[in-house]
């Protein structure tokens, strides 16, 4: 018990992908929280939404880097 707990395996971040995209932190944190809001908005009255469209304030990041969000580039 007095040895220091070792990290888990698997329990990397990879940016694999990324290379060349010039979103910024605040165009990326406004997407999560749109995506969070549109999460928060679901209730059991609303008909499912299968359009797969992401909310608006995630346009900066699809276009300029959607492999973030799994819309595109390389990979996907």
């Amino acid at each position: 018990m007095n040895q220091p707990e070792q990290p888990s395996e698997g329990g990397e971040c990879s940016s694999t992908g990324l290379t060349g995209c010039t979103a910024t932190v605040a165009e990326y944190k406004a997407c999560i929280t749109a995506q969070v809001a549109t999460l928060k908005a679901i209730s059991c009255t609303m008909p499912p939404d299968t359009s797969g469209e992401q909310p608006a304030a995630c346009a900066p990041i699809s276009d300029k880097c959607p492999e973030i969000l799994g819309t595109g580039g390389e990979g996907s």
